[in-house]
């Protein structure tokens, strides 16, 4: 993982030095949404290719075999659906081909490349799954140390055909792995059974709304903001976003304990639960005085100062750092409580806050974009903190 996130930051300096701040923040917002789209072509699939992977082999290849077909068939309407909203809010700032080039990377070879990677990663094959997860980025990567080197500048539409190119290969690496394993079905189920639909479907709205609410801002970003504002908002908000990182790894490895604790012993699980909660909103404060004091100067400089906005877009990030590395840590703490709608509930209200401020608070300029991150991110907290009050009430009446 650390790895994985070495390569992530060292290919979104280059990239940033090699777009602008006129070009980037479109690029992100494209991407962003291209993601946020392309969730849906898998329907969850990808979970149950990993659970059924991880029950028995039998199993993981009756889901593989009708997860596969169903996300292939997802893809196209997907793909026009993105078009059409890629077109109507960007296409004034990216041509069709950077869109049509990223939406069908995301629609039509992500999804089903992702759904191999899980199906080795639930047999036994994690050190291949993870060496398939850091290609593309590698890949894109080397592309822009070639261009670096040979000192040109990188048209956008060139990144954005070696940006499917990386994943395409990938994919057909995934898909020539799966069959060398012996991991692929003799035949495929081109019709989808309720109970397959129904284990993915129940996953995927958690999985969705958790990404959205971190990428929501940047899609929304290059329509309220100048260009070089958006493309040093962009820049910013995915530098902080690794500031998140630590706290995704310790929700990750502590989600079986907690399960268990919560079953077995809930007073337990709350005083953990607060602990933790206490150490999330120190980590939260330290992050957030880096990211207004440091972060600028030294991105700056690695951008070459291409981006003379980011002193400003980081202290505007650095004002929601703290509710928003709660968010994360209330939202992992209600998984193993059961309460998954909750979470959903609470992340989709901060997104609805955040699409109706940003808009009223863009004529600030990045700072009121900061507040209105900050708003968004205080009312979904108050939102997932909801439900864990009624558990520390109660240890607190225990205690007395």
């Amino acid at each position: 993982m650390l790895a994985r996130s070495l390569i992530q930051a060292v290919l979104l300096i280059m990239l940033a030095r090699q777009l602008g701040s006129d070009v980037f923040g479109g690029w992100v917002a494209i991407t962003s949404l291209a993601l946020l789209v392309g969730m849906l072509a898998s329907m969850g699939m990808g979970y149950l290719v990993l659970l059924r992977s991880g029950q028995g082999f039998a199993r993981g290849r009756v889901a593989l075999s009708a997860g596969l077909p169903w996300v292939l068939c997802c893809g196209l309407p997907l793909l026009m659906l993105y078009l059409l909203l890629a077109g109507m809010l960007f296409g004034q700032q990216l041509s069709l081909t950077v869109l049509l080039l990223v939406g069908g990377t995301e629609m039509l070879m992500a999804a089903p490349t992702l759904l191999l990677t899980l199906r080795l990663q639930g047999c036994g094959y994690p050190g291949t799954a993870q060496a398939l997860y850091v290609v593309p980025p590698v890949l894109r990567l080397l592309l822009l140390l070639v261009v670096a080197i040979a000192g040109h500048p990188l048209a956008v539409e060139a990144f954005a055909l070696w940006y499917g190119v990386s994943a395409l290969f990938t994919g057909m690496v995934a898909w020539g792995l799966c069959r060398r394993h012996g991991l692929m079905p003799q035949r495929w189920r081109w019709r989808l059974r309720w109970p397959h639909l129904h284990a993915g479907l129940v996953y995927l709205p958690t999985r969705i709304c958790a990404f959205g609410a971190t990428e929501i801002d940047k899609v929304l970003a290059p329509l309220v903001l100048a260009s070089t504002l958006a493309g040093s908002y962009a820049l910013a908000s995915r530098a902080a976003g690794f500031v998140l990182l630590p706290v995704h790894a310790v929700l990750a490895a502590a989600q079986p304990q907690l399960a268990a604790m919560a079953r077995a012993d809930r007073k337990a699980f709350m005083r953990k639960s607060r602990a933790g909660l206490l150490m999330a909103a120190g980590y939260g404060v330290l992050a957030s005085t880096i990211v207004a004091v440091w972060a600028a100067p030294l991105l700056g400089w690695l951008t070459g100062g291409k981006y003379p906005d980011l002193a400003t877009a980081f202290l505007a990030l650095a004002l929601a750092l703290v509710p928003m590395v709660l968010r994360h840590a209330v939202g992992g703490v209600l998984l193993p409580l059961g309460k998954p709608l909750l979470r959903v509930s609470g992340e989709l209200l901060g997104m609805a806050g955040l699409c109706i401020l940003m808009p009223l608070l863009a004529g600030l300029g990045l700072l009121g974009i900061g507040v209105a991150l900050l708003l968004s991110e205080v009312l979904a907290l108050c939102v997932l903190f909801a439900g864990l009050l009624p558990g520390f009430k109660r240890e607190a009446v225990d205690a007395d």
